[in-house]
């Protein structure tokens, strides 16, 4: 094992000699863009930040025939596959380099310069070359998980000790055996970490410990910021097999239908609520989307609004969120073909669906994590298969929808009229306010258009990303004739309908 000086404080070992120049550089914390380590980031939150949506994949791009777990930074993808490391353009598929066989397990972390993985040991590689920078082994038979990598830190746990080791050189900082939790007796003991990989954020970094303890410790330091320990607890269930950051909050636990698992305020440890979940869920800074065997939902904490998908038992995989697109796999286990969806965060709209078949996955179970993954830059969806990682995009050729995302369409309309010889339009008119949101990354040309009995009235709108505009009718009573009249509004390819009621005239 790389060692060095050490001073014990407690039960932390700290390396000597770090000048305060360095510790201010341990302090910043910077979260690289793509999808850069375990779980898409260092809050294991299965999130991609993006203004807009992801564009819709229409196309599978290119195809390499090794599977594994994938990272994505700058253009480039890092696929760990049997006990190497290969480094794909991210725009072809053309291979970079392909490392030795270095024991190499879980998914690559990426900053900078550097590609860090677990497996046999802690390796960092060159990013630009794949030759090994470090290599630091511990004397264990256990595989090191996946590494997190934040404040110019590796952060690993191996046989129930928690080491940071510098990013640099691979040498340790400081490592932390054990933290003491209070039992349901009221009695002190000291409990090991969890060997599973740890979640980071800003102020701190977070560990499962013991049976059921989660804590917080300092970054730099590793002094514990809090503790929390379930006291009452299921003995068969493991309470640290996730272990995600996000919206202010720690959620922890397993796959489980049956056993609620706490989540905890991230800066005081406070339980907040509990919950459970069939896959690892994807956290933003303001929502969560979970998934269960009967469902999926996304809830929002700013609005406490929430939206869901229901479905057959089993058939919706494990969500990520992609800007402001949820990805899911879904399975109906009929004769239908297992696809891949996108969904507005926002509201649940659904914004676009991808054959799995293109892929040659129609089995029961295969579109289902962990059999098959998915992983995003914000420009493209990468998908892990039992035997080859595939690249999908929206087409650039005018194919099959080279147009993306189709608009977010809202209507508000009355739902009845009184029917006037004479009207004014200012008075007695039905009001359609059609509301219209651009959905796609770039400028695009809407076209909004009312259709009621002989009226048919287009309107151009010219959104820009993320831009929404309203467009107004109004249909006067003596334009249609007292009774019931469809009517159809379009914004592109997206539709609503309804029916106005005109009512006869009453009487004086």
């Amino acid at each position: 094992m790389a060692t060095g000086a050490a001073l014990a404080t407690g039960s932390v070992l700290v390396s000597a000699g770090a000048s305060q120049e360095v510790e201010d550089l341990q302090r910043s914390f910077e979260e690289p863009r793509g999808w850069s380590s375990h779980h898409g980031n260092t809050g294991n939150s299965a999130t991609v930040p993006l203004d807009g949506w992801l564009p819709a994949p229409t196309s599978v791009a290119w195809e390499y025939d090794h599977t594994g777990d994938v990272a994505v930074v700058d253009q480039v993808v890092y696929l760990r596959t049997d006990g190497e490391v290969h480094s794909l353009e991210a725009e072809d598929g053309t291979v970079r380099w392909e490392s030795d066989d270095i024991g190499a397990a879980g998914t690559p972390a990426v900053v900078d310069d550097a590609v860090y993985v677990g497996g046999d040991a802690v390796t960092a590689l060159e990013a630009p070359t794949g030759e090994v920078r470090w290599r630091t082994g511990f004397e264990s038979e256990s595989q090191v998980p996946d590494p997190t990598v934040a404040f110019e830190t590796v952060y690993v746990v191996v046989d129930g000790t928690l080491y940071a080791l510098d990013r640099s050189d691979g040498s340790i900082r400081w490592e932390r055996e054990s933290v003491t939790l209070e039992n349901r007796d009221g009695e002190k003991e000291e409990v090991r970490f969890a060997s599973t990989p740890v979640a980071g954020d800003e102020e701190s970094i977070y560990a499962g410990v013991g049976d059921a303890g989660f804590v917080a410790l300092d970054p730099v330091t590793g002094d514990e910021q809090w503790s929390h320990q379930k006291l009452y607890h299921a003995t068969h269930v493991n309470y640290h097999d996730y272990l995600v950051v996000g919206a202010g909050r720690l959620f922890t636990g397993q796959i489980s239908e049956a056993e609620r698992f706490p989540v905890l305020d991230a800066m005081t440890g406070e339980r907040l609520e509990s919950t459970t979940y069939r896959f690892p869920l994807a956290v933003t800074e303001t929502a969560n989307v979970t998934a269960g065997r009967n469902g999926f939902r996304a809830y929002h904490y700013d609005t406490e609004y929430s939206w869901s998908v229901g479905g057959s038992l089993d058939a919706w995989g494990r969500p990520i969120v992609v800007g402001r697109t949820v990805v899911v796999a879904h399975h109906p286990y009929t004769d239908e073909m297992p696809e891949l969806y996108g969904f507005d965060l926002e509201n649940g709209d659904e914004l676009w669906s991808f054959s799995l078949g293109k892929l040659g996955i129609a089995e029961d179970n295969t579109p289902m994590w962990p059999h098959i993954s998915y992983v995003s830059d914000g420009d493209t969806l990468y998908v892990s298969t039992r035997d080859r990682i595939a690249a999908l995009r929206s087409s650039e050729d005018g194919g099959e929808d080279s147009n993306g995302n189709p608009p977010r369409l809202s209507v508000q309309a009355p739902e009845s009229i009184e029917y006037r010889e004479e009207a004014d339009p200012a008075e007695d008119g039905a009001d359609f306010d059609v509301t219209v949101t651009n959905r796609r990354n770039e400028t695009t040309a809407i076209e909004v258009r009312l259709e009621v009995d002989s009226i048919d009235e287009p309107v151009f709108l010219e959104l820009g990303s993320g831009e929404t505009d309203t467009a107004h009718y109004t249909v006067t009573s003596r334009d249609l004739g007292a009774g019931e009249h469809d009517w159809t509004v379009s914004a592109n390819d997206e539709t609503e309908t309804g029916t106005l009621v005109v009512t006869e005239q009453k009487e004086c």
